[in-house]
């Protein structure tokens, strides 16, 4: 018997178990899914997966909504509390618009440090 065969078979096994157990469907194209541990959620204890059309890409585009759906519904950064206003991820700057906001003051007063 070819040893990548009796290899590959607990891991044919797995994704046939995982097919039986009744993975939900992929939410982007429909089609059906099967167990991935390595992209198993460490600290949202999701479950990983990948499907029969889209494999990987699927997961993560799946994902990556889903992060987005959560970040539109949640503003805050810090959130406030008594006697702290909290801090939203839209008033954040990048640290290009913090360069040209130092430049820009800097320049106002005609003092232009070396940056």
């Amino acid at each position: 018997m070819n040893p990548a065969l009796v290899m590959n078979e607990p891991l044919q096994a797995e994704n046939r178990s995982s097919l039986i157990q009744g993975m939900p469907p992929c939410p982007i194209c429909g089609s059906k899914t099967y167990r991935d541990r390595t992209w198993d959620g460490k600290y949202t204890k999701t479950l990983g997966w990948r499907c029969e059309k889209g494999s990987l890409r699927h997961f993560l585009e799946a994902k990556a909504a889903r992060i987005k759906r959560q970040l539109a519904e949640n503003p805050w950064l810090l959130p406030p509390a008594p006697g702290y206003p909290g801090v939203r991820r839209d008033e954040l700057m990048t640290w290009e618009e913090c360069q040209a906001a130092y430049r820009q003051l800097h320049f106002e007063a005609d003092d232009i440090p070396v940056v």
